[in-house]
C-alpha cells in the first residue's frame, strides 16, 4: 500500500522496498491498535484487553469459563448499578441476574427487611446477587437471602422409590428432571 505512493522511478530500488516493507508492517500494527483502542470505547465491542482494563477498575473477579459476552454482562451490569436504588432498580438487576422468574424478593418495609430467594436453577448468581444487594440496599435494613430449596410439595409428586436414587442434600438442592 505505502508502496504505490512512493514515485515510479524509485519504485525499482531495492533499499526503498525494502524500507517500505518494514514501514508498512509497522503501518499495519499501528492501524491495528488504533481499531483496538476504538473498539476497547465501549462495552460491548472491546477486546479482551479491553474488558481486562475495566474489570480491574470494577474489581471484577473473572471466572474460568467465562466467554467474552459473560464478561461484558458483568462489567454492564456493574455499571447499571448506580444510584438511586429504588424497588424498580432492584427488580431490574436481579431479572438482569437471575432472569425474570429466576428469584422471588419480598421487601417488608414494616421490619426493615429484603428477602430474596434464589431458584436452583440460577443459583451460581448467588455470590453476584449477595455483593450487589449487600452495596444497595440500605444499612437500616436487613438482607435474608437464599436458595429456594426444592420443597416437599414439590418433591410430593415422586415416589419414594424414584426419590430413593438421590441423597438428602441433592433432593434438597439440585434441580431434579
Amino acid at each position: 500500500m505505502l508502496l504505490q505512493k512512493i514515485p515510479e522511478c524509485y519504485k525499482n530500488v531495492r533499499e526503498i522496498q525494502i524500507l517500505v516493507s518494514d514501514e508498512q508492517t509497522e503501518f499495519d500494527n499501528l492501524s491495528l491498535k488504533v481499531n483496538e483502542l476504538e473498539a476497547d470505547q465501549f462495552v460491548m465491542t472491546a477486546t479482551k484487553r479491553g474488558l481486562e482494563k475495566r474489570e480491574k477498575y470494577l474489581r471484577l473477579q473473572t471466572l474460568a469459563d467465562d466467554s467474552l459476552d459473560d464478561r461484558k454482562e458483568r462489567i454492564i451490569r456493574e455499571y447499571n448499578k448506580q444510584l438511586p436504588y429504588t424497588e424498580t432498580t432492584l427488580n431490574r438487576a436481579l431479572n438482569m441476574m437471575c432472569g425474570d422468574d429466576g428469584y422471588e424478593m419480598k421487601i417488608d418495609y414494616q421490619n426493615n427487611n429484603v428477602i430474596v430467594r434464589i431458584r436452583l436453577a440460577h443459583k451460581d448468581a448467588y455470590q453476584e446477587v449477595e455483593t450487589y444487594l449487600e452495596k444497595c440496599i440500605p444499612l437500616n435494613m436487613t438482607i435474608d437471602l437464599s436458595l429456594l430449596y426444592n420443597t416437599h410439595k414439590l418433591l410430593s409428586k415422586y415416589t419414594h422409590k424414584q426419590l430413593s436414587a438421590y441423597t438428602h442434600k441433592q433432593l434438597r438442592e439440585e434441580m431434579l428432571s
